[in-house]
């Protein structure tokens, strides 16, 4: 499969994290160990680079944001104050949006669940689990748009009406105190199976690098108990919190704990277990420790998306077909589908 776009760009990142050329060429001639200090502190200095890039890239954007964006009212005050607090806030889709028809939501999430590509997504996923001797696809997530190069939302996409409502993207920049970026938009469902295998991709705990400070909305579409891979979040985790400094984000590869180790370090009061009814909107600083939970009673069907500030070097993952204009009445409307 030729890689998209999204993907060759996120390769290239991380071999400029390694170093590339310059970093083989150091491993290469590794004498006494000098060589792992050597790229140990090349990644110093690439953080560096992208601290200080964080810093006169969002500038602009943070005086934009403070001259232009408006109060927040009690119920967007507290999403603000839970998300400062922890790096997590809970609220319900009826209690922020509740003008978001959540028919049509739900119509167009059972629509896609219908479709013959996610059911052979989910056949080839148990196949390969069961170890039946079929080849099949080992990803026990499966998303409506992933990263393909194609990937499309029309104006008057459902998905759309939620992710770049303005009363959400209040909460959003009101926590990054910027006009934000919206870097993603997809739907997700996770296949749910009873296995003895290890957990993998994003069931791992991690820490996510598209940005240094980043807010991730998740809406659950279904409803989500323990047995239902529900998120799972360890609060004050961010850089700069009581976690931060456990396996510190490396940017843009992000982070990723030995097995079983973060379980060790963290009060397992601080793990939060996001379960919830249809209809639970979730705001998620995922720098912070994240993991999606395994689904072994029923899935998890979910809308997500992700907001950036203008810093973030990761390429938005869609484009909007049909021009902008009606998905775009406020500044902090446009600038979240038009940053670059």
């Amino acid at each position: 499969m030729k890689p998209t776009a999204w993907r060759r760009r996120k390769s290239d990142l991380k071999k400029a994290r390694a170093g590339g050329a310059l970093g083989r060429r150091i491993a290469a001639a590794n004498t006494f160990g000098i060589g792992r200090v050597l790229l140990q502190l090349y990644g110093r200095c690439f953080d560096a680079y992208h601290r200080y890039r964080a810093h006169w890239r969002n500038a602009p954007a943070r005086r934009a944001y403070r001259a232009h964006a408006g109060p927040l009212d009690a119920a967007q005050r507290a999403l603000v104050d839970q998300l400062r607090g922890a790096g997590l806030a809970k609220t319900m889709l009826s209690a922020l949006l509740p003008d978001v028809d959540w028919t049509k939501l739900q119509a167009a999430a059972n629509g896609w669940l219908a479709t013959p590509e996610v059911r052979e997504s989910e056949r080839a996923y148990r196949a390969a689990m069961e170890g039946n001797g079929e080849h099949g696809s080992k990803d026990y997530l499966i998303s409506l748009l992933g990263v393909r190069d194609e990937a499309v939302l029309e104006v008057d996409s459902p998905w759309l009406s939620v992710f770049l409502h303005e009363r959400l993207l209040a909460v959003v920049n009101g926590y990054l105190g910027v006009f934000s970026k919206l870097n993603a938009v997809d739907v997700w469902s996770t296949v749910p199976l009873v296995h003895d295998r290890d957990d993998s991709g994003s069931q791992r705990w991690h820490r996510d690098p598209d940005d240094r400070r980043l807010v991730k909305v998740f809406l659950y579409l279904n409803e989500v108990g323990p047995g239902s891979g529900a998120l799972e979040y360890v609060a004050h985790s961010r850089p700069g919190d009581r976690y931060g400094r456990l396996w510190p984000q490396e940017f843009p590869i992000g982070s990723r704990p030995p097995r079983d180790e973060l379980e060790r370090l963290i009060d397992p009061r601080d793990r939060i277990e996001c379960t919830g009814p249809a209809g639970t909107l979730l705001f998620v600083d995922t720098c912070g420790f994240h993991r999606g939970g395994r689904a072994t009673a029923g899935r998890r069907v979910l809308a997500t998306s992700t907001h950036v500030t203008p810093a973030s070097i990761w390429p938005r993952r869609f484009h909007v077909s049909g021009g902008i204009g009606s998905v775009a009445g406020t500044e902090a409307q446009r600038r979240a589908v038009t940053l670059p």
